[in-house]
């Protein structure tokens, strides 16, 4: 079974600034339960766009939101709170499901780093987010935002 064509949205950033701002954004839009793919090469933003994520989502904004490169997810309580996962070091998809992931997703959103390394387990994300270098622009971004699934929002203050 195919999925449908998805709702696409793109950006452009100038600066790191500006791809938190952009994410900030999406994230405002996002509720618990909600899945979140970020795609992108190593060192093109996928943490920066968690961050903006994270404060979109509530979290406060003095919260160092680090790539979980090594603890593999962080938990970040906000007014949605926020799973914040990466994937990089994941050899075997048997560790994916140990984390136990699917037992947080419906309460928390969660932003996924090296989405590919779930093998499906953590099933078809809501929300792509890729993240590309603009070529002979070190810090510009393109941010590609590619929706499967939009369900209705909760009302943020």
């Amino acid at each position: 079974m195919s999925r449908e064509q998805p709702e696409i949205e793109r950006f452009e950033s100038s600066a790191p600034q500006e791809t938190r701002a952009i994410a900030a954004q999406i994230g405002r839009q996002l509720n618990p339960g909600d899945l979140i793919a970020l795609q992108g090469n190593l060192g093109a933003g996928k943490t920066v766009i968690a961050q903006g994520l994270a404060h979109g989502l509530g979290v406060d904004e003095n919260e160092v939101v680090r790539s979980p490169t090594f603890s593999l997810f962080n938990i970040h309580q906000g007014d949605r709170p926020l799973v914040h996962v990466d994937l990089y070091r994941i050899g075997d998809p048997d560790e994916v499901e140990a984390l136990g992931l699917l037992d947080l997703l419906p309460d928390h959103v969660m932003a996924v780093e090296w989405f590919e390394q779930a093998h499906g387990l953590l099933g078809e994300p809501a929300l792509v987010i890729e993240i590309d270098d603009v070529d002979d622009a070190p810090e510009k971004r393109s941010i590609k935002c590619s929706w499967y699934e939009r369900r209705a929002k909760t009302a943020r203050p």
